[in-house]
């Protein structure tokens, strides 16, 4: 008997999620929602979450943000993709504070 752990989907409005360090894709077993299937982890103050991403769109600016945070990394830095997500006027907001 397989068992999922609830995960928590990304909301449209306003919050702080902390430092993006991971984005993915989670197999399909067929019994699976698709639009669960998408996921990204933040990092703050030591803890790690994981939330389902809703949709391609939000996926795909995680995922252009998660880029610069190992480019940053590779150069040394610690990192500054700390991001504040909303959805506003049917479009995501995915900016540094």
């Amino acid at each position: 008997m397989k068992t999922h752990t609830k995960i928590e989907t990304i909301g449209e409005a306003e919050r702080f999620y902390g430092y993006i360090t991971g984005v993915g894709i989670h197999p399909c077993d067929g019994t699976d929602d698709l639009n669960e299937n998408l996921y990204a982890s933040f990092e703050y103050a030591g803890e790690t979450r994981v939330w389902i991403v809703p949709d391609i769109e939000l996926f795909d600016a995680f995922a252009n943000c998660l880029k610069s945070m190992a480019c940053e990394r590779h150069e040394g830095c610690y990192g500054m993709q700390k991001l504040w997500i909303a959805k506003k006027n049917g479009n995501w907001i995915v900016d540094l504070p």
